[in-house]
């Protein structure tokens, strides 16, 4: 099931499969890879770098689709055809958002580790 912040039913079983304790390095992992492709997306935004904001977000997207965080794989989605398309303004409005979905999307992880 998901509940459009995060696919609980993708976590939840990694959580069984794996259990806790291996689950942690896993999102430890992610949350680090998040900030630098955050910050990367921020850099290349500045820069007005089209192209490169589209490759950061696509790894983004990927990343949190992997681990079923869907808001922000949604988010970088939109984030990642803005610029494909050349539509920087679009970019800044997507990743103005991008921030709170990710704190929401890291509280729902955390409540789920401390739910298993």
């Amino acid at each position: 099931m998901s509940n459009g912040i995060i696919d609980n039913e993708q976590i939840s079983m990694l959580i069984q499969g794996a259990g806790v304790d291996a689950v942690r390095p896993i999102l430890d992992a992610y949350w680090e890879s998040n900030d630098e492709l955050t910050a990367a997306l921020e850099k290349g935004l500045a820069a007005g770098d089209a192209e490169d904001v589209a490759r950061t977000a696509h790894g983004l997207k990927g990343s949190s689709a992997n681990l079923g965080a869907n808001a922000v794989a949604i988010r970088a989605k939109e984030i990642e055809m803005a610029a494909k398309a050349g539509d920087l303004d679009a970019v800044r409005e997507h990743f103005a958002e991008l921030a709170a979905e990710i704190s929401a999307t890291r509280a729902a992880f955390e409540r789920l580790l401390a739910e298993a």
